[in-house]
């Protein structure tokens, strides 16, 4: 699983150390504009929101390891890059706290929990929900990749309407996920006369 170990080494100590440093210093600010903060919180999707975590695994199904191993180099550089941001650029979601009843409470609890108010800008869920989407799509059927861009809108809308996200987090990491697709692409898949059985690799 050396895509899903890769990112996690990178993601955790840089996404949760500076956003502790973020919330110390005071400096955070939000990049969002007042009307946003209407947008009302629709908890179903907090369903898509979580399913990007599942997602990391998907490679395994579409893509050989050469693939994958570009897909984790891919989703590292986002890493890096969105850490460079967080510092220069601290941002705070600006929707106040909501009490979650119902049906999705423990679900809107769990991510309330786990993830933090900084690092807003550009969203890292999204960003390698594209990543990881888009390059699954790419090596699948058609009728799989119309799947797969479908809920790849849901889970950026999600990011927003479960109030994680503003919308130039979403913005802004539609286009990190564009010039990272473009600077870093992911390679053809190789024939199988080549030797090579696409995906078949490991993770």
């Amino acid at each position: 699983m050396r895509f899903c170990l890769g990112f996690e080494l990178v993601f955790f100590p840089l996404y949760f150390g500076i956003g502790a440093l973020t919330a110390a210093s005071g400096r955070a600010r939000g990049f969002y504009f007042d009307w946003e903060l209407a947008i009302p919180r629709v908890d179903w999707m907090v369903v898509p929101y979580l399913l990007v975590i599942p997602a990391f695994l998907l490679p395994i199904l579409h893509l050989d390891a050469r693939r994958i191993d570009a897909l984790g180099r891919q989703a590292i550089v986002a890493v890096l890059v969105a850490a460079v941001v967080f510092v220069l650029l601290p941002g705070r979601i600006g929707y106040g706290p909501q009490p979650a009843e119902g049906l999705f409470a423990p679900l809107l609890g769990f991510v309330a929990m786990v993830d933090t108010p900084h690092n807003t800008l550009p969203s890292l869920h999204v960003v390698c929900a594209v990543l990881i989407y888009r390059a699954c799509g790419e090596a699948a059927g058609r009728a799989v990749a119309l799947g797969y861009w479908a809920w790849l809108g849901l889970t950026v809308a999600s990011t927003v309407l479960v109030h994680q996200h503003h919308l130039a987090d979403v913005a802004s990491a539609i286009a990190l996920a564009a010039v990272i697709r473009r600077l870093l692409p992911i390679p053809k898949a190789v024939a199988v006369d080549d030797g090579v059985r696409p995906g078949a690799g490991g993770a």
